[in-house]
């Protein structure tokens, strides 16, 4: 989505264009908050099952984000969340990208006894975050999971 004239209306994708460099420019502040210890992943239920089914640590989740490109970049749009400390505030975005992976599953080797089986596969990865400058400066994950849908690129 990208804001028109009146910046709380939001237009589709294609009518304006959203510059790579913004989305550099964001990028670089995102992997700057993780190096500094100033991000947080969600502890939502997808999130946490998706951790739990390919045994990602918290530091194997912001590795992921750390490997984002631009043509990973999905969406921008007005944080909507309501709800704990995701509270909306006054003209704050949420970013959208996408990272394909393969991944290891998490096998429990006591009960699989084939050599031949293959414990990975590729997976397409959603992930939603935003940026807070107030009161301190953090970077909120809030979605860390696998898409339910395919996701559509910006600039692929």
């Amino acid at each position: 989505m990208i804001n028109s004239e009146n910046e709380d209306t939001f237009i589709e994708s294609g009518a304006a264009e959203i510059p790579r460099e913004e989305i550099e420019d964001y990028l670089h502040e995102v992997m700057r908050m993780i190096q500094e210890g100033n991000a947080e992943i969600s502890d939502r239920d997808k999130n946490e099952d998706f951790r739990g089914e390919f045994g990602l640590s918290e530091d194997d989740c912001y590795a992921l984000v750390m490997n984002l490109t631009v043509d990973d970049f999905c969406e921008k749009d007005l944080d909507q969340s309501r709800k704990g400390k995701f509270i909306r505030r006054e003209k704050e975005y949420v970013y959208v990208f996408g990272l394909n992976r393969r991944l290891e599953y998490l096998v429990d080797d006591t009960e699989e006894t084939f050599t031949d089986y293959d414990s990975s596969r590729e997976v397409e990865i959603y992930i939603k975050f935003n940026m807070r400058v107030n009161p301190r400066e953090r970077l909120f994950i809030i979605s860390l999971h696998e898409s339910e849908e395919k996701i559509k690129y910006y600039y692929r």
